[in-house]
């Protein structure tokens, strides 16, 4: 039997099992969101793929090395979401909301952005956080992630 799921779990994709990635207590506007961080380029190139739930206050962080204009896609992503692009000092730049399995890209208009936050689509609205509102971790600001 233990070869048979071996087997199995070698000819499905990866994406499939999501690895088991950090996970951080953020606060915006007084509200806290649980997210999984997203560092290495694998990790936010697979991001919440084949995912079918997020948790209402659950989210994922991805984490740029340095300011960019950013770019996600929702390929092989169930669940439509919001994502708040945010600055190196942790103030949300902008937030979008993305198209399930839609693979174009969502760009950032903003050449700033040092992280992206996916939260279930709405989360952003519905908790009254928007543009110009800081984020942060439980322990202090953003950049402590690296």
């Amino acid at each position: 039997m233990l070869h048979l799921l071996l087997i199995i779990a070698l000819l499905l994709p990866s994406q499939c099992f999501p690895a088991e990635l950090p996970v951080v207590k953020l606060l915006a506007g007084g509200k806290e969101l649980k997210a999984e961080i997203a560092r290495t380029p694998s990790q936010m190139e697979t991001g919440l793929m084949g995912r079918r739930v997020l948790g209402e206050g659950e989210g994922m962080l991805f984490l740029f090395e340095a300011p960019e204009q950013a770019a996600l896609y929702m390929k092989e992503t169930y669940i439509p979401l919001s994502c708040a692009f945010i600055d190196s000092g942790g103030v949300i730049l902008e937030i979008r909301d993305m198209e399930p399995m839609d693979e174009t890209p969502v760009t950032s208009a903003s050449s700033r952005v040092r992280f992206a936050l996916e939260a279930n689509r709405g989360w952003f609205e519905r908790n009254n956080i928007g543009p110009g509102m800081p984020v942060r971790t439980e322990k202090g600001d953003l950049l402590s992630l690296f």
